[in-house]
């Protein structure tokens, strides 16, 4: 699991919701700190992160 509200740039927690795609069970993300903006991916039922990705869809590697 991800934590979605945490910047996987820059890991800091001035994320901001952009946009949500509930037919894709998706939100967009940005960071207010770094500039970044990211996306992730929750499961079918809507309770966990499973993946986060940029915006062409590139799987990021979540920041220690």
């Amino acid at each position: 699991m991800y934590d979605n509200l945490r910047c996987p740039h820059c890991c800091s927690d001035f994320t901001m919701q952009i946009d949500y795609d509930f037919d894709n069970h998706s939100e967009k993300r940005f960071c207010t700190d770094c500039g970044n903006d990211y996306i992730a991916w929750f499961n079918e039922t809507d309770e966990y992160v499973i993946e986060l990705t940029d915006r062409h869809n590139k799987k990021l590697e979540v920041k220690k």
